[in-house]
């Protein structure tokens, strides 16, 4: 954290104000004891159960024509949000071709993202109310990398259980669902035009739904990856100087080549060696697998040191550890 305020962050006073309460609350977390961390991550995962709940409430009215309050923000220099109060949409409703689920989010990727997770730290409970939620919110999200992280972390879910034919039977059901989405209608449906059809790969090689960056950012990229920068990475530079963020070479970009353009070869590895030996400590195949499924996660979106995440990976970490030794407990 420290090395992304010097790097990519500003010189200012409330942004070391910002960063020193960052790293406290890691810290609390990091040193409380088991049973706070199991109450702090079965809270939050209550309120975030709750709150995507509210949201597909409203989105199922939504979805029904049903008039609701509402007001577009154009503050953004990247997003464009409609807020309808019990849910927040991207752009504009009246160009919405395919209408897809953020909840109160920032975008359908950051909610389907976040219930994916809880999902796999809740062992996939489906007979619980709120988990079901959370795969309702997932599924609406029509998120490419949603569905992709939750097939996932299905399979991670079920090798660890054992079940190798259900691992089949998930893949099956998955493959099944696409082939009947490309011929219902004629492929006229949202799931073909969200997530089938951008999995075509196109003349280049690269696939259809692979938007994570610009082609001027893969221009820089490219540029960057020659140069010696490639150690600290171009860090805070990225951002441009215009005050609206315009001029913002990372504008629309997320994956982890956005993260290694800022912080190079030294920033990355410090996360990627802090997250590991972290998991390691706790030396847990539910707490690994749930490190994958968080890496992968930032391979797509690179918010490995943002605080909900953070903060969620630094309990999901010991929570999973401790419970997977209460499960062998009650096994012997």
């Amino acid at each position: 954290m420290w090395y992304d305020k010097f790097i990519v962050g500003t010189f200012d006073i409330l942004g070391y104000i910002c960063l020193c309460i960052t790293i406290l609350g890691a810290t609390v977390l990091i040193l409380a004891t088991d049973k706070v961390k199991l109450w702090i991550l079965a809270f939050f995962t209550s309120c975030t159960q709750f709150i995507v709940a509210i949201g597909l409430f409203g989105w199922i009215l939504y979805l029904l024509k049903v008039p609701m309050p509402h007001y577009t923000d154009f503050s953004d220099a990247y997003y464009i949000h409609t807020i309808y109060y019990l849910f927040n949409m991207n752009g504009l409703p009246d160009l919405q071709l395919v209408p897809r689920f953020a909840g109160p989010f920032l975008e359908p990727g950051h909610l389907g993202t976040m219930c994916v997770f809880l999902l796999y730290l809740n062992r996939f409970a489906l007979k619980k109310m709120g988990n079901i939620v959370l795969l309702v919110g997932v599924l609406f999200s029509l998120s490419l990398a949603a569905y992709g992280l939750l097939l996932g972390s299905i399979v991670i879910y079920l090798y660890q259980q054992r079940k190798f034919l259900w691992i089949s039977l998930i893949l099956g059901i998955f493959l099944s669902f696409g082939f009947g989405a490309m011929i219902y209608n004629g492929g006229d449906n949202a799931l073909n035009t969200a997530i089938v059809m951008r999995l075509e790969v196109n003349d280049d090689g690269e696939i259809a739904g692979n938007n994570r960056t610009s082609m001027a950012f893969d221009s820089a990229y490219a540029r960057f990856l020659k140069s010696n920068q490639i150690w600290t990475g171009v860090g805070s530079a990225a951002f441009g100087t215009h005050e609206n963020g315009t001029d913002n070479i990372t504008l629309g970009c997320a994956s982890y080549k956005r993260y290694f353009f800022l912080r190079g070869i030294i920033g990355s590895m410090l996360i990627v060696i802090f997250l590991l030996f972290y998991c390691l400590y706790y030396r847990s195949s539910w707490s690994f697998g749930f490190f994958i499924v968080y890496l992968v996660a930032n391979l797509i979106r690179d918010y490995p040191t943002m605080e909900m995440w953070m903060y969620l990976y630094l309990m999901a970490i010991p929570c999973l550890s401790l419970m997977q030794k209460q499960q062998i407990k009650k096994i012997e």
